[in-house]
């Protein structure tokens, strides 16, 4: 059994069963639902700003990311997790292997790579199952530091 496995710097993307001998057509859906869960926080975000202002609006990236998370996970039928190095959130805390794809794009990005370009994806064995992982980095918006 397959299943859709998608990390992006800050989630995990897993979903259900299917056979990957085409890994592009799991790539493809992974940055679909990446785009649609950065569009939508993005969303959430600049109404913030225009309700309560810049300094309180980045509430929504700590409070309503999980959340959004979850929304977009339920629409696009894969897992969404947020790893870190600094993880303030235990949740958020990477495995060994993504640990390695971390600090992986953190030494491309000091040769001047851009982490727009940084992507990974590779077929994952766990507890009997095969999981797409897909792992890319997504850079914290602006407005939520």
């Amino acid at each position: 059994m397959l299943r859709k496995l998608c990390l992006v710097v800050a989630f995990l993307i897993s979903g259900g069963s299917a056979v990957a001998q085409d890994l592009s057509a799991y790539t493809d859906e992974a940055r679909a639902a990446i785009q649609q869960l950065r569009q939508v926080m993005m969303e959430h975000l600049q109404q913030a700003v225009r309700e309560v202002g810049p300094a309180e609006a980045t509430s929504v990236c700590r409070h309503l990311a999980p959340e959004i998370a979850a929304e977009v996970a339920a629409e696009t039928g894969w897992e969404i997790r947020r790893p870190a190095l600094r993880a303030r959130n235990p949740e958020n805390r990477p495995n060994e292997a993504e640990r390695g794809v971390l600090l992986g794009y953190l030494t491309r990005s000091f040769a001047g790579q851009s982490f727009d370009s940084m992507e990974t994806i590779r077929l994952e064995e766990r507890d009997g199952r095969t999981y797409v992982h897909y792992m890319r980095a997504v850079p914290t918006l602006d407005a939520c530091l």
